[in-house]
């Protein structure tokens, strides 16, 4: 599973967050911690680092959850409840501009952005067509919706180039199509092409985010830039995507499909954020760090087959599991960084466990709102992101200030 593209990514990571190579412990950050002040809302918390992660975890998750909507829908199923939980993501971006253009420009962008979406829905009918004129016509149709979405956004903010968005709007758009032709083919590489896409996500996101700084740099103060920003952007990512990824392979495990491009697509996640933590505490951490996270992946997965045979006695075996997990885990956070205290750490890696519990209880039962339970599950993980971002930085005050 060592592939180009997942090297690439860790060692760019590596490099955004501590501006040094990936080959171990000799480059990582001093884990002697300082006692200077950190100023938390200058930092990690600034406006502009917060915009940052917002726009990127509301854009990627768009991706996520629109191929669980294209998914549902080429299965035959009722899309709607998905393509609810959908909306109420556009929603949510669309408050995100609300709150820096106001409320008559986010509803000019919601517009072709919610035709946009609907757009690619579509496109899964003629996905997997052998008429090229047709799926021309298609990716034609949606390409000209992306250039009103980047007008809407560039006569709200001339630092936004209509150009320079359409750019980016259109590489992700490129790779949603990808994702949802091999969705539609049933071809094994879907997994991998939707996280792709949703990373792909985060090149949109720092467009907007360095657009809306530079234009509003009285009123989203703080370095978008800063090493504390990125890497609780990258932690806000990776761990978002961590919960929708294992819902791809928790599905896969109730339907009786095949575990391995679901999982070799959420491993590659899990080493991603294996190399975020080795790179600030060295390959021995990213190693532990590794073990422990694929463990408690491996507890969900048994708790998901019991769930399908309704095994009372064995999902109650690899909740128990995951409840030491847990606990475990804090403490490895807390032996490596006192910032990250056991109980709090703890406390947040139970509401991790409960919420996608939850979420897989739904998808065994087949309840039509699984959706609305993921996607809560989904939603925590900004705020673990949020934790262990502070705790680092508080940590290593002189280097994520």
């Amino acid at each position: 599973m060592s592939r180009a593209r997942m090297k690439v990514v860790g060692c760019v990571l590596c490099v955004a967050v501590l501006g040094g190579a990936c080959s171990g412990d000799s480059d990582k950050v001093s884990t002697t911690a300082t006692t200077k002040p950190y100023n938390i809302e200058e930092g990690v918390g600034s406006a502009a680092a917060t915009l940052r992660a917002d726009l990127t975890g509301l854009l990627q998750e768009h991706v996520l959850l629109l191929s669980i909507v294209t998914g549902t829908k080429l299965s035959g199923q009722d899309a709607g409840p998905a393509s609810a939980v959908l909306d109420q993501n556009a929603a949510d971006l669309g408050n995100v501009v609300a709150s820096v253009y106001g409320a008559d420009t986010a509803a000019r962008f919601l517009d072709p952005w919610r035709r946009h979406t609907a757009g690619l829905e579509a496109f899964t009918d003629v996905a997997a067509s052998t008429d090229k004129a047709v799926v021309d016509k298609a990716k034609a149709d949606l390409t000209a919706i992306q250039i009103r979405i980047a007008t809407v956004l560039n006569e709200a903010n001339p630092q936004l180039t209509v150009e320079s968005l359409a750019e980016t709007i259109g590489g992700y758009a490129t790779s949603a199509e990808a994702a949802i032709t091999a969705q539609a083919k049933n071809d094994g590489t879907a997994p991998d092409k939707i996280k792709t896409a949703a990373d792909k996500m985060a090149d949109t996101a720092i467009v907007l985010a360095a657009g809306i700084v530079k234009q509003k740099k009285d009123a989203v103060p703080g370095k978008l830039d800063a090493i504390s920003a990125v890497l609780r952007t990258e932690l806000t990512a990776k761990l978002q995507e961590h919960v929708y990824l294992a819902s791809i392979v928790t599905g896969a495990a109730l339907s009786g499909g095949g575990l391995e491009p679901a999982s070799e697509a959420l491993d590659e996640n899990s080493l991603e954020l294996s190399r975020a933590i080795g790179a600030v505490y060295g390959d021995e951490a990213a190693r532990r760090f590794l073990e422990l996270w694929r463990q408690h992946i491996e507890f969900f997965v048994d708790f998901t087959e019991a769930a399908g045979r309704n095994d009372t006695t064995k999902k109650d075996a690899a909740r128990s599991a995951l409840d030491g997990y847990r606990t475990t885990f804090a403490t490895f956070l807390n032996d490596a960084n006192p910032k990250l205290g056991r109980t709090e750490v703890a406390d947040d890696l139970g509401e991790h466990v409960d919420s996608l519990l939850s979420a897989i209880e739904a998808q065994a039962a087949k309840v039509p709102g699984q959706v609305v339970k993921l996607r809560e599950a989904a939603m925590h993980m900004p705020e673990t992101a949020l934790l262990l971002a502070t705790g680092i930085a508080q940590q290593f005050p002189s280097k994520f200030g």
